[in-house]
């Protein structure tokens, strides 16, 4: 198993940056490997929710199915994929300091025997996004994110 964590420190408040974490559409916006995410059936996001997904990894594309595992309002989101390349779980927790959030996101992943060879590579591979990805929605929340700005007016 290989686990992978990452964190940042974003300046808006958990409440709002939860609900932009939580809108599954804005997932390929910033992380890289997700090229379309949305809830399957309900529109509303909680334990049991089916998530699809459409991912590209080391330049191939997978058609991704996870289920919300568990979802604590404005404090933790956490995926395990069902099907897809590898088995894996991603949790993101948010917690508060001031009026700012902390971003904790953890992947932990099995490569099984399709990238079994590969782990050794494939884990600074998945860190390096991961820490990308962090870096990405910074951005994108510092340069005012539409779907977050309309929370914050």
């Amino acid at each position: 198993m290989l686990t992978m964590e990452s964190r940042i420190e974003i300046a808006h408040p958990v409440d709002q940056l939860f609900a932009y974490l939580s809108d599954l559409s804005n997932w390929p916006q910033w992380l890289v490997g997700i090229q379309e995410s949305r809830i399957e059936g309900s529109e509303k996001i909680g334990v049991g929710t089916k998530v699809r997904q459409v991912a590209k990894f080391l330049g191939r594309r997978f058609e991704v199915t996870g289920r919300i595992v568990e979802f604590d309002a404005n404090k933790k989101i956490a995926m395990q994929v069902l099907t897809g390349p590898f088995p894996m779980a991603l949790t993101m927790t948010v917690e508060g300091i001031g009026q700012e959030s902390r971003l904790t996101t953890v992947l932990e992943a099995d490569p099984g025997t399709y990238f079994r060879l590969a782990a050794p590579l494939v884990k600074p591979l998945l860190q390096r996004q991961l820490d990308a990805d962090h870096a990405t929605l910074k951005a994108l929340v510092d340069e005012g994110v539409p779907a977050l700005q309309n929370r914050i007016e």
